[in-house]
């Protein structure tokens, strides 16, 4: 029951398709027939139903090409072709439109509908192969029911190609650019639609201005819409750019069938040929340009996104070479230092001098340690080596083992270590990842509190979440700094109150954990008075 009402959504929505295909199909006819300047078969209007044939199939699947049939009989039927004709014209378009999916669909050089090699290929298929086969198989019908006579085969079969490659050049690139990018309603309002009414004026003025010329010079000063062509494609997006050639194929078509254009030879069967070539070519260049330059763009932003992630690497190598070559040197010359004084003088010192000698050799080993653990984890995380594992965690528990951990250093500068977490606390996370995390924040209050201090570890609860503080009465840190803290190539560190030294990688760390376990992490500090870290853990919710 709970797949059968999803099943019947579906075919719901593909019914619906299939009828808004075949009524913009039918709409789309009558207003080609309607703007159509030949006194015989319409074929040399712009066909921008193909276009929503096309389109439709390649976005939708092939099962819309019922919806190309219902609505190329309706048309042919209402536009006084007899029934077997039309029947066979409607067939045929929708299995070419068919043809015409699969073949874009197998041939793409890209996921991407759309692009400047695909637009080659979408241009081709039209021009070459879909729309050749439409305009021969349809006029073989239409003479094999004695519609056209054997004379004018050819002129027809080549204005029925022309004019449906116009309404699929046009359309099929702007109908793919609307469902397959997000359309901003503002970008449309004000920065599409005006460029369109501009072009579509533009280029009627133009046939317009042919008016009032010679006849001869016509299609030469048709030519001044390749300039405008070339702009739009320059300057605009390629949003813009389609819906302004599909407004200046209809302000070419409406001022023609006006007969406002000086235009001697209407009806003269070359003349049509050179507008439809005309304007098919203004098509393929605006295209071919608008969607090379938006390729081109989308390279240098690419290229620029890529300089900077480099910028960061790098950034981050730098910091990486710092920590080896200065901050693990410092706690080795300690140890090392030590540990001579012990092996050559240990006859000559008293008991209390071995052991304070010892403790600075366990404190500087335990410091290198904690360091090498965060190098070892940064590197795992920059190169995607950590595995994310959450489970379920008693935040108590977790917290003891940290605290465990830090203790002797804090007790060799009397700083009490205090947990305020209850027991029945449970968090869903990574353990190994929050322990770090918070074995880095202890220990940075640790160091940063004088001796006497308190370093409390406590939690607060919401509905969804608990909110883990680690909050000390230590050195605190300036507003100018606080911003620093969680950015690993800000090179930020501070000595601690014993002059402890600092790397900065742990809090890179401790912010790159806990939002890999779904949580926020934040300072509160005010200098003088300590730091408060919280961040956020989510309560047994799978991620």
């Amino acid at each position: 029951m709970e797949q059968s009402i999803p099943t019947s959504n579906k075919y719901l929505h593909s019914i619906i398709r299939i009828l808004i295909v075949a009524i913009l199909y039918f709409i789309l006819g009558k207003f080609a027939f309607a703007i159509s300047v030949s006194n015989n078969i319409v074929t040399n209007a712009p066909f921008f139903a193909e276009g929503i044939g096309l389109a439709a199939t390649i976005l939708f699947g092939y099962v819309n090409a019922i919806g190309i049939f219902i609505g190329q009989f309706v048309l042919a039927i209402t536009s006084g072709v007899d029934l077997t004709s039309s029947i066979w014209i409607s067939l045929v378009n929708s299995l070419l439109a068919i043809v015409g999916s699969y073949l874009f669909n197998k041939f793409k050089f890209s996921k991407s509908l759309l692009g400047f090699k695909n637009i080659l290929l979408l241009s081709t298929l039209i021009l070459l192969v879909v729309q050749p086969l439409s305009a021969i198989l349809g006029n073989f019908i239409l003479h094999g029911f004695e519609k056209i006579d054997a004379e004018f085969f050819w002129i027809s079969a080549v204005t029925w190609w022309l004019g449906n490659s116009i309404g699929q050049l046009v359309l099929v690139p702007m109908l793919l650019l609307s469902f397959t990018k997000k359309f901003k309603l503002r970008n449309l309002l004000f920065k599409d639609i005006p460029v369109a009414f501009i072009a579509f004026l533009v280029t009627f003025l133009v046939f317009k201005f042919t008016y009032y010329i010679d006849s001869s010079y016509t299609l030469l000063a048709l030519f001044f819409l390749f300039p405008l062509t070339f702009i739009f494609s320059v300057y605009g997006r390629t949003e813009t750019v389609v819906l302004s050639l599909f407004s200046m194929t209809i302000a070419a078509f409406v001022a023609i069938s006006l007969n406002i254009a000086n235009l001697s030879d209407i009806n003269r069967w070359d003349t049509f040929m050179k507008l439809d070539l005309l304007i098919v070519s203004l098509q393929l260049s605006g295209l071919i340009l608008t969607f090379l330059l938006d390729d081109r763009n989308r390279v240098e932003n690419a290229l620029r996104e890529s300089e900077l992630q480099l910028k960061e690497i790098n950034a981050s190598k730098d910091k990486l070479f710092s920590i080896i070559a200065h901050d693990l040197k410092s706690p080795f010359t300690s140890i090392v230092g030590y540990s001579e004084i012990l092996k050559d003088y240990s006859a000559n010192c008293n008991q209390q001098e071995t052991v304070n000698y010892a403790s600075i050799i366990n404190t500087s080993s335990k410091q290198t340690l904690q360091l090498l653990e965060n190098l070892l984890d940064w590197a795992g995380l920059q190169q995607g080596r950590i595995i994310f594992r959450p489970q379920i965690l008693n935040l108590y528990e977790l917290t003891y083992e940290v605290v465990d951990l830090v203790k002797d250093i804090a007790e060799q500068k009397g700083i009490s270590l205090r947990i305020t977490i209850p027991d029945s606390i449970n968090v869903y996370a990574d353990k190994e990842m929050i322990k770090t995390a918070l074995r880095n924040l202890v220990s940075n209050a640790v160091k940063f509190t004088p001796k006497g201090g308190l370093v409390e570890i406590s939690s607060k609860l919401s509905d969804k979440e608990v909110y883990v503080s680690v909050a000390d009465n230590g050195v605190g840190i300036s507003p100018f700094d606080i911003g620093k803290l969680f950015d690993i190539s800000s090179n930020f560190s501070t000595k601690g109150t014993n002059e402890e030294k600092g790397t900065g990688l742990g809090l890179s760390l401790c912010k790159e954990f806990v939002e890999k376990n779904n949580g926020k992490i934040w300072v509160k500090s005010e200098l003088g008075k300590g730091s408060e870290f919280t961040f956020s853990l989510p309560l047994l919710k799978r991620l």
